[in-house]
């Protein structure tokens, strides 16, 4: 009874509208609808603990533990000076805390300063296409001279793989899609040059890294980060 008489009483007060008041009401009503359910997200989201803007999917190339508590994401160009000074220190921390962090490797060429960041990396996805991201991302960076628009077909070779199947790859541009995701979610994180590396910790908590930070550095941050489990 009381349910039919709120639905007399809210057609009476809407019939006594002018349409555009109606109109007026029912997008304002909209408008709240779409925020409450925006605000339910974005609490669902924050409580999960994961910042998205570096979590990391079964898409990624990642060294070390996959289960492991602390995840280092590190964005950065295969033809970057920096990024090749970077690597040693980064294996050197896969080996003091195996099993307790992981890398994540994501690309962000500089395009506007090296001609060929943006091929290497495309290039590097072919050849995980094959099961040999790793052995060609060190190949990369231990001869970065090398980096040259007929040098990762033959480098393809040289680590066995197909290279009638990466050649096609390489030039039908599959990856270029990807790596343009990987440096947007890199310009989302707050990277503006590399390598920039931010430290993930259990509770998604983020820490960020820029440059070629000396292991002692890196240290300090992952010790707080597994501290904080």
């Amino acid at each position: 009874m009381e349910d039919n008489q709120e639905q007399k009483t809210s057609k009476e007060f809407l019939g006594g509208m002018s349409p555009k008041a109606s109109f007026i009401l029912g997008l304002a009503v909209g408008i709240a609808i779409l925020s409450l359910a925006g605000f339910i997200t974005l609490l669902v989201t924050s409580n999960n603990g994961t910042d998205s803007k570096v979590a990391g999917t079964s898409q990624d190339h990642i060294r070390g533990d996959q289960n492991a508590s602390v995840t280092l994401v590190e964005f950065s160009d295969f033809q970057c000076p920096y990024c090749s000074r970077l690597e040693p220190t980064l294996s050197a921390l896969l080996d003091e805390y195996k099993g307790k962090i992981r890398l994540i490797y994501k690309h962000f060429p500089l395009t506007s300063i090296h001609d060929q960041a943006e091929p290497a990396a495309e290039a590097s996805e072919c050849a995980a296409d094959q099961g040999k991201f790793w052995e060609f991302h060190d190949a990369l960076y231990d001869d970065q001279s090398k980096l040259a628009d007929g040098y990762y077909s033959e480098l393809a070779s040289q680590l066995g793989l197909n290279k009638s199947k990466f050649d096609d790859c390489l030039n039908s541009g599959k990856y270029k899609q990807k790596v343009a995701d990987n440096s947007a979610e890199a310009q989302a994180a707050g990277a503006q040059g590399t390598p920039y590396t931010v430290v993930v910790d259990s509770k998604g908590k983020t820490v960020p890294l820029n440059g070629a930070v000396s292991q002692s550095n890196f240290e300090t941050v992952i010790n707080q980060a597994l501290g904080g489990e």
